[in-house]
Formats: C-alpha cells, structure tokens, sequence
C-alpha cells in the first residue's frame, strides 16, 4: 500500500529527493518510469545510473516503487500485483544496514529486532543470506524488490575488497535465485 503525502509538505521539493510517499507529485517522468519497468522484466538486475543529483533516487522510489505496488509490473505471462520492497544503503557497514533494512519486507514486523539480529547471523554464513532472509520473510507467489540506493558508498566507504565482493555476490545471488519467491535487486550508481 502506497503511503500518503502528508498536507503539511510543500510541493516543490527542491533539490531534496522524492521518496515513495512522494509519488502523487512526482511527474514528467513517466518514460523513465516505463523503461525501468521493461528493463526488470528482461533482467532481475538493474543498475540506474546517473550524475549526482539528476534525479536517480526520485525515479526509483517515487516512479518505480509506486508503479510495482500499482501493479503496472507484466513479468511476460501476467501483471504482478504483489511486492515486498526493502531500500537500503551501503554506509560503512552494508551487511549491518541490509540486515537493518529488510525487517521491511514483513508489514507491520513486530519482532524487528529479532529479525534483525537473525539476519546478521544469516549475512555473515554466506553469499546465500539474502536469498534465505528473503525466503523466511515473504510468502511463495510474491515478489521482492531491494533498492541499494547511492551503491557508490561501498568503494570509498568499506576499504575491504573481500566484504565488498561478498556484498555484490549476496545481491547478485539474490537477484539470479529465481524459484517461487522471485527477487529483483535495483542498484543506483553515481
């Protein structure tokens, strides 16, 4: 369900990012909007990228996001009108803020810091974690999607190359899965 603009914010954003709760003011982006879309029908994995401040955040979470939970996704045989949606960052630490951010695949978790103390331990035993977090946390039939926003953080800001590669092998794997809980991973990249 699509959360509601608050009547207290100004219309016009300025240079301030459009979030999911945005989207009844987000337009002129309509085509962008339908190439995502046709993009993460052929490929479970996508990368938007962008110059900084062209508008690559608004576009996935207040054009994307909104039209996956309209049910606007064809996957080639029916339109997709269920989605879990998780968006996370990588910071200093991306194992610890994606298991801070998928709790938000399960609506109205009430055990989130169990859950996210369990996905820590999942993390850190393999290339796998994402997948089974996944799988514990969404019900077979319904779709995921996991927004690593501002992807660049990971190079400057976690100098291990090893974590880095086990970041990018966990979305990967997550995204290639397939099965009955099928996953798409949307990386954005200055």
């Amino acid at each position: 369900p699509e959360r509601m603009r608050k009547p207290d914010r100004r219309p016009f954003m300025g240079l301030e990012a459009f979030d999911v709760g945005d989207a009844v003011v987000f337009f002129g982006r309509e085509k962008e909007t339908g190439e995502l879309l046709e993009c993460l029908r052929r490929d479970a994995f996508l990368l938007v990228i962008g110059d900084s401040g062209c508008g690559k955040s608004s576009l996935v979470r207040a054009g994307l996001i909104p039209s996956l939970l309209r049910g606007r996704f064809h996957d080639g045989r029916a339109w997709v009108t269920s989605w879990r949606v998780a968006i996370t960052r990588p910071g200093n630490d991306p194992f610890r803020e994606l298991a801070e951010n998928l709790p938000d695949l399960q609506p109205d978790n009430r055990y989130r810091a169990e859950q996210i103390a369990s996905n820590r331990r999942l993390l850190a035993e393999g290339v796998d974690g994402v997948r089974d977090i996944i799988a514990g946390s969404v019900p077979a039939g319904e779709r995921t999607l996991l927004v690593v926003d501002q992807f660049e953080e990971l190079f400057p800001a976690t100098p291990d190359p090893v974590t880095r590669r086990r970041f990018v092998d966990c979305l990967l794997g997550a995204a290639n899965a397939g099965g009955s809980r099928p996953v798409h991973v949307v990386l954005t990249l200055r």
